[in-house]
């Protein structure tokens, strides 16, 4: 039991799982393993049907012309069913979701260590930085070649 708890006897009530669990998730690296991981697994359920036709296009026989993706899917469907589109979907989410989660990770532990309050969608802090460096390095070859 959470200490200052009103409970006098030794039984352990749901709120107090709860909050022992709440108490667990706050940590920043188990959040952002968490966050990775729901994510991964989210991506790859909606998303495995069209890896899946992507990888029977890619290892066909036949030249992708000659078997368009809805023939693939067609033939999927006729032998496996709807279902049939997930076939494979346990070694995706073996690869995916710890993939994911560590990345998040590690990207939290980036985004402490150099300080940044949100990450850039696209790295434009770091195409920022690489400009300058390269803009004054240029700049000051340029305009000492210049002066000779």
């Amino acid at each position: 039991m959470l200490p200052g708890n009103a409970m006098s006897d030794s039984r352990v009530s749901k709120d107090d799982i709860k909050a022992e669990s709440l108490i667990r998730i706050q940590n920043p690296i188990v959040k952002s393993f968490l966050a990775g991981s729901l994510s991964g697994t989210l991506s790859t359920l909606i998303l495995q049907p069209l890896d899946l036709l992507k990888t029977r296009i890619q290892s066909s026989r036949s030249s992708p012309s000659q078997r368009g993706i809805t023939l693939i899917f067609a033939d999927i469907y006729r032998n496996h069913g709807v279902f049939g589109l997930w076939k494979g979907l346990t070694p995706s989410l073996a690869r995916t979701v710890p993939g994911v989660g560590l990345y998040f990770c590690c990207l939290h532990n980036l985004q402490g260590q150099l300080k940044w309050s949100t990450l850039p969608a696209s790295g434009n802090h770091v195409g920022r930085y690489i400009q300058k460096f390269c803009r004054s390095d240029f700049t000051s070859t340029y305009s000492n070649q210049n002066k000779i």
